[in-house]
């Protein structure tokens, strides 16, 4: 959309050339999308047009013919927006609005500043023909930002666990290896967190599949208050299991996290009949590694694996850490 209006300012010697789109939802206004400018002269960018009130922008919106102002401090059509325009050291003006199927859905502002201009037959026909083009371009324009929108959309959906709201186990494999390359690069450790809910399957037998997933969705949301960072990563790995990525954290530092998450997850209180400490409990496997060309981040989920496996044999409800350099 940006090369348009200099290339319509330029054609009409203008001042001032601004393309603006017609947002009738939630509330009716017309912000500035495109703006092209003579030097020296004063930029409209931040100035978004309402349009409830506005007899103006509702006259300029309700036709497709073009309105000229030759002089803007002796036009009365204007109302109150004269006031606005005259702090742009506008004087004269040709408007028109653009549109798709017969519907609104922008303006085209041709501006000239400093002196009165006299607009000719020619020129409103002109723009009004340059509008019609506009139109389109402009409903091609909406068309394709609500595509990327659903696009985007679409691809968080694809990349997020439905039931807790964390990263799935795709997010979860490809954020690891590209924060594998990323740390190799820096040299700087990486560490991962594999958590698993302590008899999770009797908790299902014993309250449910709903309340099971209620306890995940809690579990989740400890996980995710650690992970604030924007290189870090909760995730579900799988069924009861959860995981987080720890992007340059030391190996007693990630530890220290898992503790923590360990903590709250107790602290929430969960109950759990079939559990011998009577509620809800994690699990932690911690490990750490600076990555290297001689492995891979498979390693890392391997080490962190059998830290969780310690942590079961063990006894459940502690974390285990299994941290090598290389």
């Amino acid at each position: 959309m940006q090369p348009l209006p200099k290339k319509i300012g330029e054609t009409f010697n203008v001042s001032r050339c601004v393309i603006r789109i017609y947002l009738a939802q939630p509330i009716p206004k017309i912000p500035q999308v495109a703006e092209y400018l003579e030097t020296g002269q004063r930029s409209t960018q931040n100035l978004e047009i309402n349009v409830v009130g506005n007899a103006f922008a509702e006259l300029i919106l309700s036709q497709d013919k073009a309105i000229a102002i030759n002089d803007i401090s002796k036009d009365s059509i204007l109302g109150n927006s004269k006031y606005v325009l005259e702090r742009f050291n506008i004087k004269s003006m040709l408007i028109t609005r653009t549109s798709y199927q017969g519907k609104p859905n922008g303006i085209i502002s041709l501006e000239h500043c400093d002196i009165c201009r006299h607009w000719t037959e020619y020129e409103i026909d002109l723009l009004e023909s340059v509008a019609s083009q506009v139109g389109i371009a402009i409903a091609q324009a909406i068309l394709l930002k609500k595509e990327k929108k659903q696009r985007l959309k679409l691809a968080k959906l694809a990349t997020i666990d439905g039931l807790t709201g964390v990263a799935n186990r795709r997010q979860f494999d490809e954020f690891l290896q590209n924060e594998w390359k990323r740390q190799m690069r820096e040299q700087k450790p990486l560490a991962l967190i594999l958590c698993d809910v302590d008899y999770f399957k009797r908790y299902n037998d014993t309250y449910g599949h709903q309340v099971g997933d209620e306890c995940l969705r809690q579990i989740a949301q400890v996980l995710r208050s650690y992970s604030r960072r924007a290189a870090d990563l909760a995730a579900r790995y799988g069924g009861e299991e959860f995981a987080v990525i720890l992007p340059n954290i030391e190996a007693e530092n990630a530890a220290k996290i898992a503790e923590k998450i360990r903590s709250e997850v107790e602290q929430l209180q969960i109950p759990h009949q079939a559990s011998e400490l009577g509620y809800v409990t994690l699990s932690l496997g911690v490990s750490c590694l600076i990555p290297n060309r001689e492995t891979n981040s498979q390693k890392l989920v391997t080490l962190a694996d059998t830290a969780l496996y310690q942590a079961k044999q063990q006894g459940r409800n502690q974390v285990i850490l299994q941290a090598k350099q290389s």
